[in-house]
């Protein structure tokens, strides 16, 4: 309507109101739609209660109920309560968040895991990391500033 982004139900009532830029629909992210206002993205309800605060410059959907945010250049995830899960500090977080259980991160120009709650499980002194395919993960290690 106008422009803008909201929701209605099927009676035609509006139940979160036309104030968005963009939105998805509920049926993806698991009852909730990643919504966009002012620059801003976050995830609302069915009630159009805000789960997660409309701040970040990105936010992917939900793997294994984590989300991949991004703020002011740096990366880290939520939970669909919004709860920040890691610190909002990477450098980069991979697309392919949380295959096997791992989401593979960088700090500067090394990589290494974290996992559903955080924990750099695979230490980041790696020069490069492929995702997990069949329990197993291709590495580089940098000793000495050689890999």
């Amino acid at each position: 309507m106008n422009g803008k982004h909201g929701f209605i139900n099927r009676k035609g009532e509006t139940v979160v109101p036309f104030i968005y830029d963009e939105s998805t629909d509920f049926h993806g992210m698991g009852g909730l739609a990643r919504v966009k206002r002012d620059g801003k993205l976050g995830f609302i309800d069915g009630k159009g209660n805000e789960t997660v605060p409309l701040k970040y410059d990105e936010v992917k959907q939900f793997t294994e109920n984590r989300a991949r945010i991004k703020l002011n250049g740096k990366y880290g995830y939520i939970d669909r309560a919004g709860k920040e899960i890691t610190p909002i500090k990477y450098n980069d977080a991979h697309y392919s968040d949380f295959n096997e259980g791992r989401a593979k991160v960088r700090i500067n120009n090394k990589y290494g895991f974290i996992d559903l709650d955080g924990n750099e499980v695979i230490p980041l002194i790696y020069s490069k990391a492929m995702p997990f395919t069949k329990d197993l993960l291709l590495l580089n290690y940098i000793k000495n500033g050689a890999t």
